[in-house]
C-alpha cells in the first residue's frame, strides 16, 4: 500500500531552538528555575538555519507545542505565515522541571495573536500531572506515552501531504526513537515507529 493510498502525511520533526533554560542547564546540570523559557540568540540562529532546511520541503502544516520556544521556532519556519501553524498541547514536553511550566492560554493569546490558542485549557501543561514525593507536579511517563500515541494517530489521519511537528526532546524521542538536536530537521516514517 502506498503512502497516498493510506493518506498518511509525510512527517518531519523539528526540536525547538536552544532555550534560556537549556543554555544554563547544559553548563550547570541544575534546574535554573526558568519557566517557559524563551529562545537564546543561538536558538534564534538555529531557527533561521532550520527555516532554510524546511523551505524546499513544501510543508502544508506546522503543528507546534504551546511553549514559547516551540511557538517561536514554528513561526520562524512558517514562511511569514504562508504555512498554517496549529498549536496542540498534546505535543508538549513531559512536565518534569521548571522549563515545562507554560504560560497560561490567556497570556499566549495576547503574546501570539496570530495563533489560535482558544481551544487550550488555561493551564494546558498540567494535564496528567501528579504530585511527586517532593510535592512537585510531574507527568507520569505512561501518561506521556499515551499522549504520544494519540498525537501520532492524529497526525497520521491529517489530510495534508506534508506536516512538520515542532516539539521537544522528550516528545520527539518518545515518538520516533530519535534524540534530536536543537533546530535540526528530521524526516520521520511513522510506519516504522519503534
Amino acid at each position: 500500500m502506498t503512502r497516498d493510498s493510506m493518506r498518511i502525511p509525510h512527517l518531519y520533526l523539528l526540536r525547538h531552538g536552544q532555550s534560556e533554560y537549556q543554555a544554563t542547564y547544559d553548563t550547570t546540570r541544575v534546574d535554573p528555575g526558568i519557566e517557559d523559557p524563551r529562545l537564546t540568540e543561538l536558538g534564534r540562529a538555529q531557527v533561521r538555519t532550520a527555516a532554510e532546511a524546511v523551505r524546499p520541503l513544501e510543508v502544508d502544516l506546522i503543528v507546534a507545542s504551546p511553549f514559547t520556544r516551540t511557538l517561536d521556532t514554528a513561526l520562524g519556519v512558517a514562511e511569514d505565515g504562508a504555512v498554517p501553524v496549529v498549536v496542540d498541547a498534546m505535543v508538549r514536553e513531559r512536565l518534569s522541571d521548571s522549563s515545562d511550566v507554560g504560560r497560561h492560554a490567556s497570556v499566549l493569546a495576547r503574546e501570539y495573536p496570530m495563533l489560535d490558542v482558544a481551544h487550550l485549557e488555561e493551564a494546558w501543561w498540567t494535564g496528567g500531572g501528579v504530585l511527586d514525593a517532593a510535592g512537585v507536579l510531574v507527568e507520569p511517563h505512561a501518561h506521556m506515552a499515551t499522549r504520544v500515541d494519540a498525537s501520532l494517530e492524529w497526525l497520521r489521519n491529517r489530510e495534508e501531504r506534508s506536516v512538520l511537528l515542532v516539539s521537544h526532546l522528550g516528545f520527539i524521542r518518545s515518538l520516533s526513537g530519535i534524540t534530536p538536536e536543537n533546530g535540526v530537521l528530521y524526516e520521520f516514517d511513522s510506519a516504522r515507529r519503534p
